[in-house]
Parts: C-alpha cells; sequence; structure tokens
C-alpha cells in the first residue's frame, strides 16, 4: 500500500501539499502538523463549551507540552461547568517531532483508560493525569 494524505474538507488540500514533503523524507504523518492532534471524548456539551480539542492543540501551539495542555482544558471546563460525579471528559494530545514531540492524555475524573500500542506492546493505561480525583 503506497503512501495517502486524506482531507474531509477542500481547503485540506493545502494541508495535503505540505504533507508530502514531509511523508516523502521518512517523517511521521503528525510531523506534518503544525501543532499537534488532539482527541477529546466523555460529555460532549463539556467539551463543545470550552471547544476543547481546539484549545488544547491551540495551547501547544503557543508552546505548552501536551499534558498541560490537556490539563488546562480540563481546568477551564471544571471552571466553567457545574461539574458533577458523573461527568467525564478526557483528551489525548500528541505534538509533532518539531514541537518536542510526546503525547499525554488526561481526564476530569478517575476510570477513563486508554490503550497503548507500541514497541513494548500493548496495554491498558489510565491517564497521565486526572483533574478531579476521586
Amino acid at each position: 500500500m503506497s503512501e495517502l494524505v486524506l482531507s474531509t474538507w477542500s481547503f485540506g488540500t493545502v494541508a495535503n501539499a505540505a504533507a508530502w514533503p514531509v511523508l516523502l523524507t521518512g517523517g511521521s504523518p503528525l510531523d506534518a502538523v503544525v501543532a499537534g492532534a488532539t482527541a477529546a471524548t466523555g460529555n460532549g456539551e463539556l467539551i463543545m463549551g470550552t471547544c476543547g480539542s481546539f484549545l488544547a492543540v491551540e495551547l501547544m501551539h503557543q508552546g505548552w507540552g501536551p499534558q498541560a495542555a490537556c490539563v488546562e482544558v480540563l481546568r477551564r471546563i471544571a471552571a466553567r461547568k457545574d461539574i458533577v460525579p458523573d461527568h467525564q471528559v478526557a483528551l489525548i494530545a500528541l505534538a509533532p517531532a518539531a514541537a518536542g514531540g510526546g503525547w499525554a492524555s488526561a481526564a476530569l475524573h478517575p476510570g477513563f483508560v486508554h490503550v497503548v500500542s507500541d514497541v513494548a506492546g500493548t496495554r491498558v493505561q489510565s491517564p497521565h493525569a486526572v483533574l478531579l480525583p476521586a
């Protein structure tokens, strides 16, 4: 299978064009991203209320590391919303090599887990940070 760069919006053509030189010289797809990438899960109204994924990437663009960016998003959610024990938000953020690389995860409450697969194997792991421990 050959390399593929895919966008779901027509304005992605600029990003796709920028990605090719990185991929063709052995870089990873994430290295083609300027600031990083974030995935968020949990109570959508809490995430959307702060534009959580966007905010984490913007913070990394400003120089924050992935863990600090995730924790800051959760801190802002907790400061703006009436959080109850049933609420959960979790983020996983990745920084490209040009921005220092690395990744981190964080959750509003305990209970969130994610699966990590790397050269050491595949394992279920708790987040790197939990904002509101039990």
